[in-house]
């Protein structure tokens, strides 16, 4: 695990996406997949990004926070765990504000955090302090 880590902290901590942005990711991601321990994970992560309540909802609704932007990053999150890519539409919103490198950011962050609700739903990982919101 120890590479994986190392990559999932430089991902974290030295990308592209803002805080804010990659924790919607990683919400949705845990939402789409079912974990409730990737979610319980990253409720603490989302909540220190400035995330409020009303933002969550709106992460665990599907329709995102008010910002067309993070609207746009749980669409892409939800094309992505259906069809795993991105509708052209998607795409272009998420170019022209975040780049090319924050559209790759994108789907690996989905795909990132997709993989590890995975595994702690194959392993059944207890949620850490059973509070899920």
């Amino acid at each position: 695990m120890e590479p994986f880590l190392g990559w999932a902290a430089a991902l974290h901590l030295e990308g592209c996406l803002s805080r804010r942005h990659h924790e919607i990711l990683a919400l949705r991601a845990a939402h789409n997949c079912g974990s409730d321990y990737e979610w319980v994970e990253h409720l603490g992560w989302a909540r220190r990004a400035g995330l409020d309540a009303q933002d969550i909802e709106a992460v665990t609704r599907g329709d995102g926070p008010s910002d067309p932007i993070e609207a746009t990053l749980v669409r892409a999150a939800d094309e992505l765990a259906v069809d795993h890519s991105m509708t052209a539409a998607t795409r272009q919103v998420l170019l022209e504000a975040l780049g090319p490198q924050g559209v790759v950011e994108v789907a690996m962050v989905v795909g990132q955090y997709t993989m590890l609700s995975m595994l702690a739903n194959v392993v059944a990982a207890p949620v850490p302090g059973g509070d899920q919101q």
